[in-house]
């Protein structure tokens, strides 16, 4: 069996590293201009303040013992942005099945893909981003986004604050597209096509040493095969 070394990676890669490169600029080119072509994707962000204690329903569900400690109200903020529950509030509000013509747990889906969050600092500010092909849907949808999120807490009683969250910037229609998106777009790009194509090399040359020890062993078995006849 053909042994496989470091020798063996580093000599695929410099003799087909040109090609590997050349490879991964037209992905990067391809998938730039593909991007391009498609509908913008536009980010608003509603600007929060997060509540101020833990939310009694996350302890309710274990989620401690899963992350080994108390879940922080970012946490928690976090975990309901992405939920099904806040899918189905915006599905259900938006008609988003219909303005999507697919079905409700498409829609569902598409809903939670297009809303994120993250913190901005250590717990004090919280950010909420939704993100669609529509500037102005995409800041109804972050706008919205707080209020299901008062509903969801009166719902479920998670914390005592009313509002759930204080709100410093309501989103607006974002002027220009979310360079993010291209940039994510590219970058997948380059990485899956660099990835498949030095695989491919290396299968290639690892088919190529098999092979050849195959040809070798099969010399060898012929001249001590001769070498026994004389």
């Amino acid at each position: 069996m053909a042994q496989i070394t470091l020798l063996t990676y580093w000599k695929v890669l410099r003799e087909r590293g040109k090609l590997l490169f050349s490879i991964m600029i037209f992905s990067a080119v391809v998938m730039t201009v593909t991007t391009l072509s498609n509908p913008r994707m536009y980010t608003a962000e509603v600007t929060v303040f997060p509540p101020t204690g833990t939310m009694s329903f996350f302890a309710g569900m274990g989620l401690p013992a899963l992350t080994g400690s108390s879940p922080t109200s970012v946490d928690s903020l976090a975990f309901l942005i992405k939920s099904r529950r806040m899918a189905e509030g915006i599905v259900d509000h938006f008609s988003l099945d219909k303005k999507l013509q697919t079905t409700r747990n498409g829609a569902i889906h598409s809903a939670q893909r297009m809303m994120n969050s993250y913190d901005i600092s250590k717990g004090t500010i919280f950010v909420i981003e939704a993100t669609s092909s529509d500037p102005k849907f995409s800041a109804d949808l972050a706008n919205f986004c707080i209020e299901n999120l008062n509903n969801i807490n009166e719902q479920l009683l998670l914390t005592a604050d009313k509002p759930l969250v204080k709100v410093i910037d309501s989103a607006e229609p974002p002027l220009a597209p979310d360079p993010r998106y291209t940039l994510k777009k590219v970058l997948g790009a380059i990485l899956f096509s660099g990835i498949s194509a030095y695989f491919f090399f290396f299968f290639s040359e690892y088919m190529r040493m098999l092979r050849e020890e195959k040809k070798s062993k099969s010399i060898t078995e012929d001249a001590e095969r001769i070498l026994k006849e004389l």
